[in-house]
């Protein structure tokens, strides 16, 4: 062959090679360019709750480009909100291959394993909280929290769920996220960190009647009556619908007034509201038991003759507070759970009761 052919032949090839490298490259971008419209349309149906619409265009998009986590990651999170985890579960796992560290893809797999009862959920929320997110992750890693929480809440945990709102609560100035963090203290046993939390509330936002609510819930869980009548007078004022800061004021305000402990009380008025709690009990009892019932073994009888007694008499104060918790008692065998009205008292004996009846 001449060396002429031998070159036209080579050129021909090179000119094979070049057409087939573009139509390839034509093709691949094609490809590239179809799966991101398939991407995008399926993005769009579950960024407007329509995970069931984008789950085909998702996974059309994933065929088309299997490279891409984000495609399997949204394919999986799409899944998992059409209410098919175990579905879910095995495109996620291919997500996470390429990013372990992906806080979306963590916190999606800790949801996932919720999803199906499997153990160790706890563990994938606190790598989503430490994860990698899009700018800006701040309220991400909050929600991711804020999730933990509430799960440890659900199997009894509730120390650790204290433990893990109170790192959150560094970091919760967004009021409704406060907000959800100090509701969730509340729930976990912890109203000190909660009252912290919605005290900040309250500065941020002195015209939010929730949040003043919500520091009178904490204070009224923490037993501290007085603030948390307060505070439940600050949410009236400014909705007298709010229900919980009504009944807060209410009970908080009665309890206020009538619990002879109280600090920098004179004597005559420790009696004076020891006795008044006593008559309380008895009107308490009478109001559920008739009259005749009441005639033969009284239980109240030595409850009865200490209110008849004069004001000016000398009585233990101590010993009238012993004489309030026994008639309660007798009350509750007779009458059975105390009804909203007496929910003062009922706070009031408790608290003395857990205290050995010493006010």
């Amino acid at each position: 062959m001449q060396p002429r052919v031998y070159a036209a032949v080579f050129a021909a090839l090179l000119g094979l090679a070049a057409v087939t490298s573009a139509l390839s490259g034509y093709f691949h971008d094609a490809k590239e360019a179809r799966a991101a419209s398939l991407f995008e349309r399926g993005r769009a149906a579950v960024a407007t709750g329509r995970a069931g619409a984008g789950i085909e265009d998702l996974r059309a998009a994933r065929e088309l480009d299997r490279g891409n986590p984000r495609y399997s990651l949204l394919l999986a999170t799409a899944l998992y909100e059409a209410d098919r985890p175990l579905e879910a579960e095995s495109y996620l796992e291919l997500a996470m291959r390429a990013d372990p560290t992906s806080g979306p893809a963590n916190l999606l797999r800790a949801r996932i394993a919720r999803a199906l009862g499997q153990p160790g959920a706890d563990a994938w929320y606190e790598r989503a909280m430490t994860g990698a997110w899009p700018e800006p992750d701040d309220d991400a890693r909050l929600d991711a929290g804020i999730e933990l929480a509430g799960y440890l809440l659900g199997i009894d945990d509730a120390p650790r769920a204290r433990a893990v709102l109170v790192r959150l609560a560094v970091d919760a100035d967004d009021p409704p996220r406060a907000k959800q963090v100090a509701s969730l203290l509340l729930a976990a046993g912890g109203p000190d960190d909660a009252a912290r939390v919605a005290r900040a509330l309250t500065t941020a936002q002195p015209h939010d009647d929730e949040a003043w609510r919500l520091l009178a819930d904490a204070e009224f869980a923490a037993g501290r009556d007085a603030e948390a009548a307060a505070a439940a007078r600050r949410a009236l004022a400014i909705d007298r619908s709010n229900a919980r800061a009504q009944v807060i004021a209410q009970v908080a305000s009665a309890v206020v007034a009538l619990d002879p402990s109280a600090r920098r009380l004179t004597a005559a008025e420790r009696l004076r509201r020891a006795r008044e709690l006593l008559r309380r009990i008895i009107d308490a009892y009478d109001a559920c038991v008739p009259e005749a019932e009441r005639m033969e073994g009284d239980p109240l009888a030595a409850a009865r003759r200490v209110v008849a007694r004069r004001t000016r008499e000398t009585v233990d104060v101590d010993a009238v507070i012993e004489l309030a918790i026994a008639a309660w008692t007798a009350r509750a065998a007779r009458c059975g759970p105390p009804t909203a009205d007496l929910a003062a008292i009922a706070r009031l004996l408790s608290r003395f009761e857990a205290a050995g009846a010493r006010p």
